[in-house]
Order: C-alpha cells, then sequence, then structure tokens
C-alpha cells in the first residue's frame, strides 16, 4: 500500500506532492491496497476522538486514528464516528507524530 498526500489550494488543485504530512493535509492518496475498493483519494472531513479524520469522496471508505495504547491509522469501510476499533482495510501504528506515521 502506497500513501500520496498534498495540500490543495482554494480550486483543489496540488500545491506540493512531496510536503511533510501536517496538521494542513486536505488529502490522502491510497495506492496498491490489495482490496481495490480502499485505493483513491481521501478528503480531510470532520475530525474523529480529537484526529484527523480522511474519507472517499462518496464515503465508502474512511482513514482514521483511534487512540489505544499508543494509538493506530484504521482504514475501514463502515461509517461510524471514529470510536469503533473497525479496521477492515488494515491498520498502522500511530505513535506520538500520528501524521508522519501515517505514511512514514
Amino acid at each position: 500500500m502506497q500513501f500520496t498526500h498534498s495540500f490543495l489550494d482554494e480550486d483543489l488543485n496540488p500545491i506540493d506532492a512531496d510536503a511533510p504530512v501536517a496538521e494542513g493535509t486536505d488529502y490522502i492518496e491510497i495506492s496498491n491496497h490489495a482490496s481495490e475498493q480502499y485505493n483513491g483519494i481521501y478528503y480531510r472531513v470532520e475530525d474523529w476522538n480529537g484526529f484527523p479524520h480522511f474519507a472517499k469522496e462518496d464515503r465508502s471508505a474512511h482513514l482514521f486514528h483511534l487512540e489505544s495504547g499508543g494509538g493506530y491509522w484504521q482504514l475501514d469501510y463502515r461509517e461510524q464516528d471514529g470510536t469503533r476499533d473497525y479496521y477492515d482495510g488494515g491498520y498502522n501504528s500511530g505513535g506520538e507524530d500520528y501524521m508522519t506515521d501515517l505514511i512514514g
């Protein structure tokens, strides 16, 4: 699985695809996932649990941080509020610098 991220300008055009992931990240693209349903662009939407939450435009998949024993980035298809330990699409440890660990 590969992550690409970027900042978007007011017209939703990428500004710098090589910028480090940070609080202002507007979208993340997932590619090469074993399950095709998880590939695509995830836009930053409402925060879940005080952390950034990214969802596909049709909300068919979500990438979110669940603070549980150090935290985990989780990928799942179910609509929820971010408090459920769902990770059908996989997970990655979150750590203190959770945004960097997402693509690190």
